[in-house]
């Protein structure tokens, strides 16, 4: 693999975990949020309900799986420069 196809897709998966990131930043002011017995609870008033909380729960595992496999895919993807 070329070291600019590296670059590129280096790039792409990097741009990958911060859209990741920043659309729950965005979305979900009231981080972290949790599930209650009111639906939802969390730092946000009036306290968001069920499906927000569902929604937030499921961005949270998402970024956590983006973020895991593209930081292994990023490690991989470094390959042994340093032996250069």
């Amino acid at each position: 693999m070329s070291e600019k196809f590296r670059g590129r897709l280096a790039s792409i998966i990097v741009i990958v975990m911060i859209g990741a990131f920043a659309f729950g930043l965005l979305r979900f002011f009231g981080a972290p949020v949790f599930e209650c017995a009111l639906g939802g609870c969390g730092k946000a008033s009036p306290p968001p309900g069920a499906d927000y909380a569902h929604q937030f729960l499921t961005w949270q595992t998402v970024v956590f799986v983006v973020w895991s496999v593209g930081l292994f895919c990023l490690w991989l993807l470094r390959g042994n420069r340093d032996e250069k």
